[in-house]
């Protein structure tokens, strides 16, 4: 994907009206809670994050559907935002951070001129170098205590693992099986009978994971909580799994402008990315809703609101750019069904971890980490590329060390932001 001109794009009239209105809000929102600086630092967090966090989960969207108007993946996901925000406001009374706040250690405090230095910096490493910041722990670290910060960061590094593996493990499974498939003569293409075998293997996996793999674990770990299942639950990771199957033996049978052509795939891809958009806002909205007061009227719901959409719109207008490069420069990110099984993973990893623990945690951190334990899978098994051994693993680190390299770039800022709000605020 080329470079999008982000600063050029201000010299367009449709965008300085943009860039009017949205003040014009802040200002507004200003006036309603009380604080410049809070809705200033508001409506810079919610530019970066956006910009950057969400990207992450609908750069697939976006980078797969790229022959489709992109006006309806924009309505698509706007729905989607609006009925996270608005179920856990009106259940809430008044909340929009689906219980992450309540994590013991945040400071609620007087928003102050310097907090929105930490905002501003988030908007130039996302928006104008392209570095995939971790939003949770730049922005937290304002008002999250030293220890809760430590817990932040060992939360994300541990999962950052877990996605690592887990990624590294499902797609060594997956291309050795498309490897082979491409081997075979005379394959025969029948969707219901891949349907049909991909709910067989879906069931034997979750009966695996109920009474073999969870029973381990806590026999290895007996101090992990591991919380218990909702029967709504268990049909999810039902469907992740067997549409996770399907997507390998649908690949293994057909080229990519079958997937292209295929509506069920197309549906399959929109309604995971709305699964995936909808548990990265309840992870995430909490790196926004922290600069606003704990519980706010309806109007002020209104605003932001409006707030989001259009921030949003304009993410969508630059075509995630230039965070979005970390998706696209990978490997199959523009198919159908390889972006839908990337999707699957990343939900499940943020859906677990969401149930376990109100803690955040850095998404930044576990998708970068989820699309490296792809890469390396892909170039170990050689599928695509004729490359000797070294040279694929070399090439797999250097994919993968790039994006690390700027993950610990935001964490030293984080820690300096931490370091600044102490010595300003004498705690």
């Amino acid at each position: 994907m080329s470079k999008y001109p982000v600063l050029q794009d201000f010299k367009n009239p449709s965008v300085l009206m943009w860039l009017i209105a949205y003040w014009v809000l802040v200002l507004a929102l200003a006036v309603f809670i009380g604080n410049f600086w809070a809705a200033l630092c508001f409506w810079l967090a919610a530019y970066a994050v956006i910009g950057n966090d969400a990207v992450q989960t609908l750069m697939t969207y976006i980078h797969s559907n790229s022959d489709v108007p992109r006006k309806y993946l924009f309505s698509w996901v706007a729905a989607v935002l609006l009925w996270v925000i608005w179920y856990w406001y009106l259940t809430q009374w008044g909340d929009i951070s689906y219980g992450r706040l309540e994590a013991k250690g945040y400071a609620v405090f007087d928003v102050q001129w310097y907090v929105a230095i930490f905002p501003l910096i988030l908007v130039f490493l996302t928006r104008f170098r392209g570095i995939p910041v971790s939003t949770s722990l730049l922005m937290l670290s304002i008002f999250s205590t030293t220890l809760l910060f430590e817990k932040i960061v060992m939360k994300s590094a541990l999962w950052y693992l877990v996605a690592f593996l887990a990624a590294f493990v499902m797609w060594l499974i997956v291309e050795y099986i498309l490897k082979q498939a491409t081997k075979q003569t005379g394959k025969v293409f029948s969707f219901w009978a891949m349907m049909l075998k991909a709910a067989i293997a879906a069931a034997v996996i979750m009966f695996a994971l109920w009474y073999a793999i969870i029973p381990v674990i806590q026999s290895l770990f007996p101090a992990m909580e591991i919380p218990a299942f909702s029967n709504f639950q268990i049909m999810l990771y039902s469907f992740v799994a067997f549409l996770f199957t399907l997507g390998i033996l649908y690949e293994s049978k057909a080229d990519d402008s079958v997937s292209r052509s295929s509506v069920f795939w197309r549906i399959a891809q929109t309604f995971t990315t709305a699964l995936l958009f909808g548990t990265w806002l309840m992870h995430d909205m909490v790196n926004i809703a922290v600069f606003l007061p704990r519980w706010f009227d309806l109007e002020v719901m209104l605003l932001i609101s409006v707030l989001f959409i259009l921030g949003l719109a304009y993410t969508f207008h630059i075509n995630g750019w230039p965070v979005g490069n970390i998706v696209t420069r990978k490997t199959s990110t523009n198919e159908i069904i390889a972006a839908t099984m990337i999707d699957l993973v990343y939900f499940v990893v943020l859906l677990i971890f969401k149930e376990w623990s109100n803690i955040p945690m850095s998404t930044t951190w576990v998708f970068v980490w989820l699309l490296a334990g792809r890469q390396f899978a892909i170039r170990a098994v050689n599928r695509i590329d004729v490359v000797q051994w070294p040279g694929r693993m070399n090439l797999a680190f250097k994919e993968s060390w790039k994006d690390f390299s700027k993950i610990m770039v935001g964490l030293g800022i984080s820690v300096v932001a931490l370091i600044v709000v102490r010595y300003l605020t004498g705690t």
